[in-house]
């Protein structure tokens, strides 16, 4: 059985590829997906909701 850190993995590969958006890249609780569309500059996937409240006081930026 895969783990809950490969399973967020895989699907956050998985959301990227099929949009055509670059590659995730680790961050220290999660993912960051660089989208770059209009209104949707970049995405977060988070390992837990532990980091949520923390990960969402840093963004500031429209589009995240």
């Amino acid at each position: 059985m895969r783990s809950k850190h490969g399973l967020v993995q895989d699907r956050v590969r998985g959301w990227a590829l099929c949009r055509a958006t670059p590659s995730p890249v680790a961050e220290p609780d999660g993912y960051r997906i660089d989208v770059g569309a209009p209104g949707h500059r970049v995405r977060f996937v988070l390992n837990g909701p532990a980091s949520t409240g923390r990960r969402a006081a840093t963004l500031t930026a429209p589009g995240t």
